[in-house]
């Protein structure tokens, strides 16, 4: 630490330490001693030195120097790190050219340790933004982590060399990637009293997030309404069409993405090359639920900003609720004063009644019980019947 003395008087030096703790490991080096006098207009070298027993997560301090009733400070800014654990280093994508649904890998840089703590290992953590279900994969050399993100948001992902000499006590290396925010994220989340399905398969509950183009009706009149419907379509993006990039056939191009599914949760992102507003339809399929009952929930986000949601509470296997339309971009439906977002109800059961009964003002969410699910996807998927009602 360098002094300057500006005065006509000697000034005194008379202690040194951290404004948030007096007794903190700062220490004079060498020889040196207080207090130390700095001469009229003069100058004064002194050598301190801070070694603390344990780290602190903060990356700065603030040095005091005390001379009577006075109190000059000093901001020193550093990042501290136990004797014996390389600093590391993590690198990534460039955060611009990232989305939603993308694979973000990054990957640790080459410590410098000594051959008795080689190879390098490290253990990993990722921190994600609420109600995200986005997991870590770390590759086998532990040099590399990789994950996929379902929203938009700040995930924090931290390195620590794992030294064998030091333990876990080495200061771990974290980054912040930004995802930006999906023009428009429409995500479902499940529950069930029946968790998991019993033997001999053993699988899940599984429900299926639907979004149908307006172009799309050349699929099965599960509704009755005398028109097909988008579902299990080149029209409907869903698992089995996890990445439909749909022409100027209808409404304008637009690309939609199935994100995957983490444990009772989907994901399906509308990124649209706008040429007009279009109107897209949203289903829910309970595709494996042995006897049990689900209650499913949609929610639509614009931006990342929570703009409506939808609940069913007793969805049964082989159910098919069409939750509502999307009026996309902005308002739409090609008359410019649509709603944005329009639940479906229904005044009875269509197929029933041999009428069109869905989309009223009033009514029932629109539910159609054993959907008529193309042969081949039920062969593939090994769906599960729905039972006869």
């Amino acid at each position: 630490m360098h002094f300057d003395n500006a005065c006509l008087s000697p000034q005194w030096v008379n202690a040194i330490w951290l404004t948030h703790n007096r007794w903190a490991p700062w220490r004079l080096a060498g020889t040196d001693t207080a207090p130390f006098a700095v001469p009229p207009h003069g100058t004064l070298t002194v050598r301190v030195e801070y070694k603390p027993t344990t780290l602190a997560d903060a990356s700065q301090a603030v040095l005091a120097v005390v001379k009577a009733h006075h109190t000059a400070q000093v901001t020193l800014y550093g990042k501290p790190f136990v004797s014996g654990c390389a600093p590391i280093q993590l690198f990534g994508p460039n955060p611009l050219n990232i989305g939603p649904g993308d694979v973000i890998q990054i990957e640790a840089s080459d410590p410098a340790l000594p051959s008795t703590e080689l190879p390098a290992q490290f253990a990993w953590k990722l921190t994600v933004p609420a109600a995200s279900a986005t997991a870590l994969t770390v590759a086998a050399d532990t040099r590399s982590a990789t994950f996929k993100p379902d929203r938009g948001g700040v995930f924090r992902i931290c390195a620590q060399l794992a030294s064998k000499a030091k333990g876990s006590q080495c200061r771990p290396a974290c980054r912040d990637v930004e995802v930006p925010y999906a023009p428009l994220h429409v995500e479902l989340t499940w529950s069930s009293a029946t968790p998991t399905v019993g033997p001999p398969t053993g699988k899940p509950v599984d429900l299926d997030l639907h979004l149908g183009h307006p172009a799309g009706t050349g699929g099965p009149d599960g509704d009755c309404d005398g028109t097909g419907d988008p579902w299990f379509t080149s029209w409907d993006c869903w698992e089995l069409y996890a990445s439909a990039s749909w022409g100027a056939a209808a409404n304008g191009p637009a690309h939609a993405t199935w994100l995957g599914n983490a444990p009772s949760t989907e994901v399906v992102q509308l990124a649209p090359q706008i040429s007009s507003p279009a109107q897209y339809t949203l289903g829910v399929h309970s595709w494996r639920d042995p006897g049990g009952t689900s209650s499913a929930t949609v929610r639509v986000f614009v931006f990342g900003n929570l703009v409506g949601q939808w609940t069913h509470p007793g969805l049964q296997v082989g159910d098919f609720w069409t939750v509502g339309r999307l009026n996309w971009p902005n308002q739409g439906g090609g008359t410019g004063n649509a709603k944005p977002l329009e639940a479906c109800l229904q005044s009875g059961d269509a197929c029933a009644l041999a009428k069109p009964t869905q989309w009223q003002a009033t009514g029932t969410p629109c539910l159609t019980p054993c959907y008529p699910v193309p042969g081949g996807i039920v062969v593939k998927q090994l769906f599960a019947p729905c039972p006869s009602k």
